[in-house]
């Protein structure tokens, strides 16, 4: 649920960044701007077709600089054919001909949050989402910024939220 900002955004076509997956947001993956419209950027998971697709606002909580994952301890998925511990985003921006969006585009890294006393590890009971008159034992497996994952215990990473 983004607000409608009036304002361009400076992210051009082609540049690289780190975002969550909105269908599985567990995953940070590796991204691509393909397109901008006003305030909107489309962003492509790079390895995957184009048919996973998604439209965020440029200041969304859910965009991240390159290297932010590795910074803040989180999981990078990487894109198909990159090895896990060989991945160098200097290296990889290069092999692409891409570049990397500055860090002075993501709004995120400039806003201050509020400590919640939310951490990893805690249990609470929590709505599944797709069932809403479903309550079930889950845990807080991630904070991020002022947003907590929520994974159900003994259930499939794909109902975390």
């Amino acid at each position: 649920h983004q607000s409608i900002p009036q304002s361009r955004n400076g992210f051009k076509v082609g540049m690289k960044l780190e975002g969550l997956d909105p269908c599985h947001p567990s995953l940070f993956c590796v991204l691509t701007v393909a397109e901008v419209q006003g305030y909107r950027i489309r962003l492509h998971f790079d390895g995957y077709p184009e048919c996973y697709d998604f439209w965020v606002n440029a200041d969304s909580w859910d965009v991240k600089p390159a290297g932010w994952c590795e910074k803040n301890g989180h999981k990078l998925l990487l894109p198909k054919g990159c090895k896990e511990g060989e991945f160098n985003w200097s290296t990889y921006v290069k092999n692409c001909r891409g570049q990397i969006a500055p860090k002075h585009l993501f709004k995120s890294l400039n806003t201050s949050v509020t400590p919640s006393g939310f951490r990893p590890g805690m249990k609470l009971e929590a709505v599944d989402r797709k069932n809403p008159s479903l309550i079930c034992v889950a845990t807080i497996t991630a904070v991020v910024d002022n947003r907590l994952l929520i994974h159900f215990d003994n259930w499939d990473d794909s109902y975390d939220y």
